[in-house]
């Protein structure tokens, strides 16, 4: 079994080997655990509060007017969620939950938007993945004009115990179409917050028979 700090080490630069050249690598302190990802991404800059990481995204976002087919707009963001060292918790789960929003005007507009997770574990030697894919299918009401929201929710909850380390990767896809003159399809990501769960570590039963002990012991000093 790796170590924590040898998990951490690999799996940060296999994660940013690839990494465009103004790349810059983050790390962001939360109550429990630890974030490491790359800022230089659609997703933007992120910030934590408690052990949440959010995201504001402002140019995750795509567009089609007048029979245009501007294609998918796609990103990844890998992120290395890490315990704390001061922290008693096991990392228990983690979920998503985006939103952002959509206008479509003209018969032929439609959008779509679809949100791909997956937690490798760095933990175990085995390195299981949990993936669950969310798709909200084509939008294509209503057609007025109007600004419309979108949302997706996604939970990661593995079958395994005592997770210190994960390889968190989220991914989204977003289109825009349209198939006339005159007709606009646009939709943007605009809010991304990852929240983590954390379980307490389970204290091993031969401490609270040591710990039961001294309370007897205690007990009959008193006596």
């Amino acid at each position: 079994m790796k170590s924590l700090s040898q998990s951490v080490c690999i799996t940060t630069a296999l994660l940013f080997m690839a990494s465009p050249i103004n790349a810059a690598t983050v790390t962001k302190v939360g109550t429990d655990v630890n974030f490491t990802y790359d800022d230089a991404t659609l997703y933007g800059a992120g910030w934590v509060v408690g052990n949440k990481l959010f995201f504001l995204p402002t140019d995750f976002e795509n567009e089609s007017t007048d029979g245009s087919n501007p294609g998918v707009v796609t990103d990844t963001l890998n992120i290395l969620v890490s315990q704390n060292t001061n922290t008693s918790f096991f990392i228990d789960s983690i979920e998503v939950a985006e939103s952002g929003d959509y206008l479509l005007n003209g018969a032929g507009s439609s959008v779509a938007a679809s949100l791909f997770t997956s937690v490798t574990s760095l933990t175990i030697g085995a390195s299981p993945t949990n993936t669950v894919l969310e798709q909200t299918g084509t939008i294509n009401s209503p057609q007025d004009g109007s600004t419309n929201l979108w949302n997706l929710t996604n939970t990661n909850d593995w079958a395994w115990e005592n997770e210190t380390s994960i390889l968190f990767q989220i991914q989204n896809n977003l289109t825009a179409n349209t198939t006339a003159s005159g007709e606009t399809a646009f939709i943007q990501k605009k809010n991304v917050p990852i929240q983590i769960s954390v379980a307490t570590i389970p204290v091993p039963a031969a401490i609270w028979l040591f710990g039961s002990a001294l309370v007897g012991l205690a007990i009959l000093k008193r006596k």
